[in-house]
């Protein structure tokens, strides 16, 4: 089967298909000629993954989006710092679980994702939090794109059950 990325190739996976195919029901297996089955070869049929013949989307009719209390940190961003860091909390009031968020999906400004993450629960204010640590360099480099003294800065994400996530918070930016 040739398989890349979220693409699924069926000219070059007919050329696997070859003997038998076995097919398991409950307990037993039946083995069945690849005759039976019906291939079509008349072009060379490309599916994404969300195309794929059968394929349910456990998600489907999800478009939920909680919004999220964020503190970025510095509240004043200095344009000349050298600091290594800036820092972005977040947090739900539902209670949602953040340990289940998928944390590759996390972006800053739609552009930077977290050069680390860290899981705070138990704490005394009843929220889990996630703590995102983000390139200072590369936070004010995108910020200076449009420079301005008051700027909103937001966040994005997905929880692993596909329901997204979205903050924002407002900072100063000084010396640019």
């Amino acid at each position: 089967m040739y398989y890349e990325g979220n693409i699924l190739n069926c000219r070059t996976m007919k050329k696997y298909l070859t003997g038998l195919i076995i097919i398991v029901f409950g307990l037993g297996a039946v083995a069945t000629p690849l005759s039976l089955i019906q291939v079509d070869n008349s072009q060379d049929n490309i599916f994404t993954s969300d195309d794929i013949p059968n394929k349910e989307d456990p998600n489907k009719g999800k478009k939920e989006t909680i919004e999220g209390s964020v503190d970025f940190d510095p509240d004043t961003l200095n344009c000349k710092s050298k600091g290594k860091w800036v820092t972005i909390r977040i947090h739900f009031s539902d209670k949602k679980d953040i340990t289940i968020i998928d944390f590759n999906s996390i972006l800053f400004n739609d552009v930077l994702q977290p050069s680390k993450i860290i899981v705070e629960t138990g704490n005394n204010d009843d929220f889990d939090k996630l703590i995102m640590k983000f390139d200072r360099s590369s936070v004010i480099n995108l910020l200076l794109l449009e420079p301005a003294e008051d700027v909103e800065i937001f966040v994005t994400g997905k929880f692993i059950d596909g329901i997204k996530f979205k903050g924002k918070d407002s900072i100063r930016l000084i010396n640019f």
